[in-house]
This record gives C-alpha cells, structure tokens and sequence, in this order.
C-alpha cells in the first residue's frame, strides 16, 4: 500500500469507527451507564446502568496502552491473557500485509493518544467490530473490538 492509500485506509477506519460508535451509543443508550466490566474468561463485555446489566457484548481484546510510557503492546502477544482471546487477536497480525506496515507483526512498540485511535480504527475494521471499548485498569488502557451487542430485558428501562 502506497502512502496515499494509507492515508485514505486510514482515513477510512478512523471515520467508520466513529460513525459505528455513535450508532451504538445512541441504540444501546451507553452514555447512561454508570459501570462497565469486561470478563476477560468469556470475552464479555457487560454494561450495566443503576446496578442493573443492560448490554452485553462480544468483547476481542485489540491490545494494551500504558500511557505514561507511550507503549502499545498487541493483545495476541499477550501470555497473561486467555489462549482463546489472544487467538481472536490473531488477524490482526494480517494487517502488516494489508498495509505493509511491520507494525503489526511486533508485540509492542511506542505509540501516541493519535496513532493509539488509528490502531484501534484499523482493528476494529479488520475484526468487522460493531464499535470499540477501552478499559481503565491500573496504568493502561485494555482496547476491545466489540461485537454481537445484546440488550438484556432490563433495557430501555432505566431511569
């Protein structure tokens, strides 16, 4: 891939992650959650809103973020994970043909707030995700690819 079609690839991701995000915000109303975990075990994402699970979510880990050292690390690259989530990272490895990018064949590297969102962008196209979701925890960030979004019976009904 050429400079200009990266350019344009890139562009493309980033503004199909945006638009598939804000659809899922506004259908699965997620600005009202008060909580969201990720049980990493199930590869689940739960939203829950007043103590109540109101979504859930298919949840393939994309990679980590430490943001005080700048250092993106591959979720398929990650031994502390589950086998079966570290396998559903695994095409993002395809990447580094697709864009001739080596990047996306080493599992870790420096990484700033701007290329982390094209990174996720670029994942969540190649895992044909419904949106993304990013977990606080401890000092870095865990990126999710979400998909088959669920509304649990507990949904629209909260206050």
């Amino acid at each position: 891939m050429n400079d200009a079609a990266l350019d344009q690839f890139l562009s493309h991701c980033s503004q199909q992650l945006k638009e598939r995000q804000s659809q899922m915000v506004k259908e699965f109303q997620f600005d009202r959650c008060d909580h969201f975990s990720v049980d990493l075990e199930q590869g689940q994402l739960i939203a829950e809103c007043q103590g109540r699970a109101i979504a859930t979510a298919q949840a393939i880990p994309i990679a980590t973020y430490d943001p005080n050292s700048h250092r993106w690390c591959w979720a398929w690259s990650q031994r502390e994970l589950p086998e079966s989530r570290r396998q559903e990272a695994m095409p993002l490895q395809d990447l580094a043909c697709k864009t001739g990018l080596q990047l996306f064949k080493a599992e870790q590297f420096q990484a700033d707030s701007d290329l982390v969102w094209e990174l996720t962008a670029v994942a969540c196209e190649q895992l044909q995700a419904r949106g993304c979701y990013r977990l606080a925890q401890e000092n870095q960030y865990l990126m999710f690819a979400l998909h088959n979004l669920d509304a649990s019976a507990n949904w629209p009904n909260v206050a």
